[in-house]
């Protein structure tokens, strides 16, 4: 999958790390539903799987110029948030791991997909009630990096 800037770019971003996520990390319920989303599921409706459950947010971006030229090179940063829900904090942290893992093992897939990996750097975290159940979750940000012309 090549990520394009233009009218592609956060649509293929999340796309990829969609991608990238839900082909490497392993649901550890074993249930044949969606466990991956794109924004926080209704915990009360028909269709939730229970937790645990990852949300990857839509891509935050910042375009800085970098050259002075006409045909200035501009620098595209890209900052994607995923967040881990669990009911423990032992799920929580395997799950986290290995995400952390297959961002990291896989920088040569960004590359090739026309985006840079730069760094994932922590987020927030917390304990909350959601649907009367004592849930954790923890926020990881990927930062990547294009330059266009």
């Amino acid at each position: 999958m090549t990520v394009e800037s233009g009218s592609t770019f956060f649509t293929g971003t999340w796309n990829f790390l969609h991608s990238l996520i839900s082909g490497n990390i392993p649901d550890p319920q074993t249930r044949n539903k969606k466990w991956i989303f794109g924004a926080f599921p209704d915990v009360e409706g028909p269709n939730f799987p229970g937790y645990p459950i990852i949300t990857i947010d839509n891509p935050k971006a910042s375009v800085s110029q970098s050259s002075w030229t006409t045909n200035s090179i501009m620098e595209n940063k890209l900052n994607t948030t995923v967040t881990v829900y669990s009911k423990t904090s032992t799920e929580l942290n395997t799950i986290n791991n290995q995400i952390y893992t297959t961002v990291k093992d896989n920088e040569p897939a960004f590359t090739a997909s026309g985006i840079n990996f730069e760094t994932n750097t922590p987020g927030a975290d917390g304990v909350d009630v959601i649907g009367n159940q004592r849930i954790h979750w923890n926020e990881m940000i990927v930062n990547n990096r294009t330059m266009t012309m």
